[in-house]
């Protein structure tokens, strides 16, 4: 970078950088939102093909489109029914989560644009599924 200036303070280098300051943060954000995007259609097609607690039709489409859901549910839902339910989860050490992530992917299973592509092979398949994604998305959070 031309414009780039290096100030020392207290033997610590702080770069600044007058040409685009908050590209690494973008991208920071970006591959973090990719690599949850990934971890989710993985685990939505190890649920399906390898423990086969999922029907998910349509090829790559419906795992795509299921993954991009599930991820909007965990983004807008999750946090607020994790937030009412705040006393259940301090009662059963945070293992009504996973209640709460079985909920989610049952809402999945029936919204009306992803109820085409996807379908749970009873409460067996559900809680099988449920299993699979939470360990994934413990992975995208929790970095294990």
């Amino acid at each position: 970078y031309a414009n780039a200036r290096f100030i020392s303070t207290n033997s610590v280098l702080i770069y600044f950088s007058a040409c685009r300051p908050h590209s690494f943060l973008l991208s920071s954000i970006r591959m973090r939102f990719l690599r949850a995007y990934a971890l989710n259609i993985a685990a939505l097609l190890i649920a399906s093909i390898m423990a086969g607690a999922l029907s998910i039709n349509g090829s790559w489409l419906g795992y795509v489109i299921t993954a991009g859901v599930l991820m909007l549910l965990n983004v807008t839902l999750k946090p607020l029914l994790k937030l009412v339910s705040m006393p259940i989860i301090g009662l059963t050490f945070g293992l009504f989560v996973l209640v709460i992530n079985g909920f989610l992917l049952w809402l999945a299973t029936h919204l009306p644009f992803t109820g085409t592509f996807i379908s749970t092979n009873g409460l067996g398949g559900l809680i099988l599924a449920t299993l699979i994604i939470t360990a994934a998305n413990l992975v995208t959070t929790h970095r294990l």
